[in-house]
């Protein structure tokens, strides 16, 4: 049976999410806002939605690394990324990059309806991710 929802979603700062196995969930794998997230060592598959979503708005560092998203059975992507210092209740305000590093690094997504990685915002920092069999929606390129 599948979960109804998200499988871990946190609404705050500093959490560590670590060395979790989340399966089967109608919604996100890991849903996370606020700021400095610790995301480390997890395994995610069989998603409705992205696995990994984080938006980290006001952000002043952060780093997901080493987990594994397989299976995202909708059109959204394995590891969803925003990421700003700017203030989160300010609309007008400008985006900017984190004071601290925001690091994604040792990832592996697979078989994502989507992007295997998708971010916006500025200052993340990318490096030594996977992603295989990815964006098979028409839209991809």
């Amino acid at each position: 049976a599948r979960c109804d929802g998200d499988g871990v979603n946190i609404d705050g700062d500093d959490a560590v999410i670590d060395s979790n196995k989340i399966e089967s969930v109608d919604s996100r794998g890991i849903d996370f806002f606020g700021d400095n997230p610790q995301i480390t060592k997890n395994k995610v598959e069989s998603t409705g939605s992205d696995g990994v979503d984080v938006y980290c708005s006001g952000c002043s560092g952060g780093l997901v690394a080493k987990n594994k998203v397989k299976s995202v059975i909708d059109d959204d992507t394995c590891f969803a990324f925003f990421v700003s210092a700017s203030d989160p209740n300010d609309p007008n305000a400008p985006v900017a990059p984190p004071a601290g590093p925001f690091v994604v690094e040792g990832n592996a997504a697979s078989f994502c309806f989507d992007a295997g990685f998708e971010v916006s915002g500025a200052g993340a920092t990318l490096r030594k991710n996977s992603a295989k069999n990815c964006g098979g929606d028409d839209s991809e390129s």
